[in-house]
């Protein structure tokens, strides 16, 4: 499974989300076994209590799930179906905040903690506050099924909000344009306010007021110990991907000079015993032959695709004995 796990600084999902994708397509009749095998995944993913997905996967998952539902609303449609409470931590450090802009706040700086296919900004402009998400995913049908999921959710978790005189919310903003086929009325009635295609931004565009609402489960004193909590488990996973990415660096240099990599002496390069860089790599949903196999086969492309060396020699500068070892390993990993 390592291959499909994200890497360090590249998008991933935490299984937290990809869980929650499995459950909606079971909701629709879809089998998970099947749609996860397609995605480069298998269900032994759910088993896990915490790690990361590859992007890629994840929007091969949806991709593949909106072709057989075949609902041009799925995203927005699912919001309602989001479980706060099965986003770990995130999830009740949003929920016990004071007031919205709290909410709003504790999102911003914890959603690394779900996921690096997104960005949350909250922006002022004049008689409203703008609540915006954009979006990594590169298949843009997917990247508007997330977005409306996103938005969507925020517009349901305003109603965590106690109930105001007026309406906290304006209006909604997408970039993307109306999906062909789709009424406005579709929308606006989700939202309960006007929406708007083809614009800057995706937002939530809320009243002055609505920011300063208090929430229904506020609870400062548990919120304080869950936003500690966050900001450990954020923490450590910098660390990881700080540790994964000084791996590679090294794995890189010993392997552009023809040296095969040995973890005892990539772990001595690092100050810690190879035990230890054993049991960080797999804390970080890694391996060290994982590791050397990812930036090996990335000389290897490189190499491959820009000169015109051949094979036997590519493989002596990538520290195989032999062209024909070389092309078994590269076969096993890269599958052609």
């Amino acid at each position: 499974m390592t291959g499909n796990h994200a890497s360090a600084g590249q998008p991933g999902v935490s299984i937290l989300i990809l869980r929650q994708l499995v459950q909606l397509g079971r909701s629709h009749g879809l089998e998970a076994d099947k749609l996860l095998a397609e995605s480069g995944l298998s269900e032994e993913w759910l088993l896990q209590t915490e790690g990361w997905v590859a992007a890629d996967c994840v929007e091969r998952l949806v991709a593949q799930g909106q072709a057989r539902i075949g609902n041009p609303l799925l995203g927005l449609l699912s919001a309602p179906q989001v479980n706060l409470s099965m986003l770990g931590v995130l999830g009740y450090v949003t929920q016990t905040s004071s007031t919205v802009q709290g909410l709003i706040e504790s999102t911003t700086r914890f959603e690394r903690l779900l996921s690096d296919i997104g960005t949350t900004r909250l922006c002022h402009q004049p008689g409203m506050a703008l609540w915006q998400w954009e979006c990594a995913f590169v298949d843009a049908e997917v990247r508007r099924h997330a977005v409306e999921c996103v938005l969507g959710c925020w517009a349901n978790m305003l109603r965590l909000a106690r109930r105001p005189a007026q309406r906290p919310l304006l209006g909604v903003h997408f970039r993307h344009a109306r999906p062909e086929g789709v009424a406005a009325h579709a929308y606006e009635r989700f939202f309960g306010c006007p929406v708007h295609f083809g614009q800057g931004c995706n937002a939530l565009l809320l009243a002055p007021f609505a920011l300063a609402l208090p929430l229904v489960l506020a609870d400062p004193a548990l919120h304080r110990a869950l936003e500690e909590h966050a900001r450990q488990q954020l923490e450590a996973r910098r660390r990881e991907a700080s540790l994964v990415e000084a791996v590679r660096a090294l794995l890189l240099q010993e392997l552009s000079q023809g040296i095969s990599p040995v973890r005892e002496r990539v772990a001595g390069q690092l100050g810690i015993s190879a035990r230890s860089l054993h049991r960080k790599l797999e804390a970080a949903n890694h391996s060290f032959r994982g590791l050397v196999d990812e930036v090996r086969l990335t000389l290897a492309q490189d190499t491959l695709r820009e000169s015109a060396l051949p094979v036997a020699q590519v493989a002596q500068q990538l520290g195989f004995q032999e062209s024909q070892s070389f092309i078994r390993w590269f076969k096993r990993v890269q599958g052609v």
